[in-house]
């Protein structure tokens, strides 16, 4: 086919060599090649597939975070919204040669929540459960994405209506958090006005102390004085 100009059997051959099959060991550096083939031909799917091939690695290819993000990145601006979820996994979990970064996983998530990958939704879930370095958990959010993740499965994936369904609970959980924060904040604002009364009256009992003192002083010098006569 390749001979004849389908190059669609190049990708074709990526995905065969990638996954194996029956009588046909998984080759890591043979479907890489074949992707990279692929890709030099103008088929753009094969960059998902190639950041895939890095993120996990295969037989005679070890995993490459680096890799795998930079494949992810093309795919996307080659118009594949799969690799949107991928990159979010990839900044969740880390990878060899990629730190974990929780802001940015939550970044890749959001955004394929936005193209309607209804997975991206539980594992937002999961990422605000749990937190990541840079994003500290949070049990309402948490909360939120997999209710979300639980009606989104169970209408079939339509992320709009889960969304919708979801709201007045969303709307009540962001309330009870901005509460809450309201309530951390009078905390604090009282704790530093007792802070600052407190020094306020340590001066004033330093200033007292020290008055008295200045009387001893002088009562003390007068009878001297008159010891003294």
């Amino acid at each position: 086919m390749i001979a004849l100009g389908d190059t669609r059997a190049l990708y074709n051959l990526g995905l065969l060599y990638a996954d194996g099959a029956p009588g046909l060991a998984s080759d890591g550096p043979r479907a890489e090649g074949y992707y990279l083939k692929a890709v030099d031909v103008g088929d753009t799917r094969a960059l998902y597939d190639l950041g895939c091939l890095y993120h996990n690695g295969a037989p005679g290819v070890e995993a490459d975070g680096a890799k795998a993000e930079g494949y992810y990145r093309k795919a996307v601006d080659a118009g594949d919204t799969r690799a949107l979820y991928n990159l979010g996994f990839l900044y969740h979990f880390g990878a060899p040669g990629l730190a974990s970064d929780g802001p940015r996983a939550e970044g890749y998530y959001l955004k394929a929540v936005d193209v309607g990958d209804a997975v991206a939704l539980y594992n937002l879930g999961l990422l605000y459960e749990h937190g990541a370095p840079g994003l500290d958990p949070n049990g309402p959010k948490s909360g939120m994405y997999y209710l979300e993740a639980v009606y989104a499965e169970d209408k079939g994936g339509p992320i709009d209506a889960a969304r919708r369904a979801m709201a007045p609970f969303v709307e009540r959980q962001l309330a009870e958090e901005q509460a809450e924060k309201d309530r951390q904040r009078k905390l604090e604002e009282a704790s530093r006005e007792i802070a600052a009364r407190e020094v306020e009256v340590r001066a004033e009992r330093d200033r007292l102390a020290a008055c008295q003192g200045i009387r001893r002083l002088s009562r003390t010098s007068r009878h001297s004085k008159h010891r003294r006569r």
